[in-house]
């Protein structure tokens, strides 16, 4: 089934394996762009291509840093579009696909730019978008913690955070992040570039908590959001963050693949643990750090496979041996992620001074 989504002068066709952007002419039997899951190249009309900056009639997928979808203060526009390096190492550019003035659904924008990120495997970084809080009679909950699934959720104090950063050693490191003693207080620092899918990563790659002045200086990579951001940091008083969270999901993806033999269709799962650091704010959960890990679908199809089969997982079998040795690989990975990041949201936390909220749900 095709979902459309009509933006400024065009109108954007969507389905499961394909992204394309019409005309607003209903009558266009050819899309100005068109990008297809799978595919190595993105093809666009030659004289949409050079309105947009784009070079030529296509551009090779792995040329895409990131998509980009935000407000435009300047042209009051919201924008979609893709950041783009051609030469490895070579800063991004920013080349906007389509534009909303005052689009009635938001969540159509974000869906067109979540479809669009997944089609591509790219990251996804969302600039000037709000998550407005609800009402609750919850007195543990404090502005907009937490995701908007249903979700558990636990509430470590002030006082048990001071307790517990005391067997942490800094610096930690991890996949793409580094925390570590700043010169007054505590400082982040995110690789330039963060690999993801079709989901929101860190638009700031460098965060300053300084205790002496109660104050988190958050900086973009040069260049990176600049036509956003205009290349400025943003600095909040501790007083201005209700409280810090941590936040695990898990999400199943089933997908089918051919058999061996080519003969038939197995369902192929796969498990990815995500983790996030959310400072909260009045009107605003702002994400600070995302690591994730994808366990191996080869490994979870063994575990479906042998339920009721215990003789081949004999562990003086070479078979058994070597599951065990990846499936304890897999098991080490996880939780050194994780902990890396439940160290780092109670570094954090202990530096500003504020409660940390631990959110857990499945998809």
């Amino acid at each position: 089934m095709t979902a459309l989504i009509n933006a400024d002068k065009a109108v954007i066709h969507l389905d499961q394996h394909t992204w394309k952007l019409f005309p607003e002419d209903s009558k266009a039997l050819y899309p100005l762009l068109e990008i297809t899951r799978g595919d190595t190249v993105i093809y666009y009309n030659a004289f949409y291509g050079e309105k947009a900056g784009l070079p030529g009639d296509r551009l090779g997928v792995d040329y895409v840093r990131a998509v980009l979808v935000g407000y435009h203060e300047e042209s009051g526009k919201w924008i979609l579009g893709l950041h783009i390096a051609q030469v490895e190492g070579e800063k991004p550019v920013f080349r906007p696909l389509v534009r909303w003035t005052n689009p009635e659904n938001l969540q159509e924008v974000r869906y067109a730019a979540q479809k669009l990120a997944s089609l591509l495997v790219c990251p996804l970084k969302i600039v000037g978008e709000k998550k407005l809080p609800s009402e609750s009679d919850d007195p543990m909950r404090s502005g907009v913690t937490g995701p908007l699934q249903p979700h558990l959720r636990t509430r470590i104090s002030v006082e048990d955070i001071r307790h517990l950063v005391r067997g942490i050693k800094l610096p930690i490191r991890s996949a793409n992040f580094m925390v570590d003693v700043g010169k007054n207080g505590v400082v982040v620092r995110l690789d330039k570039e963060i690999a993801g899918g079709d989901e929101d990563v860190p638009i700031f790659n460098i965060v300053e908590f300084n205790v002496d002045k109660s104050e988190a200086k958050l900086i973009p990579p040069t260049g990176l959001l600049g036509l956003f951001m205009k290349g400025s940091t943003r600095n909040l008083l501790f007083s201005m963050i209700y409280n810090l969270e941590f936040r695990y999901y898990k999400v199943d993806v089933s997908e089918q693949t051919a058999s061996p033999d080519k003969k038939q269709m197995v369902d192929q799962l796969t498990t990815r643990h995500v983790w996030g650091v959310y400072l909260t704010l009045k009107d605003e959960s702002l994400l600070l750090l995302k690591s994730s890990y994808t366990q191996s679908a080869e490994l979870t199809q063994t575990r479906a496979e042998k339920v009721g089969r215990i003789s081949k997982f004999e562990t003086n079998s070479i078979e058994g041996i070597n599951y065990f040795r990846k499936t304890l690989e897999e098991q080490n990975a996880i939780e050194e992620r994780q902990n890396a990041m439940e160290h780092a949201a109670y570094i954090i936390a202990h530096a500003v001074g504020c409660p940390v909220v631990k959110t857990q749900y499945e998809i």
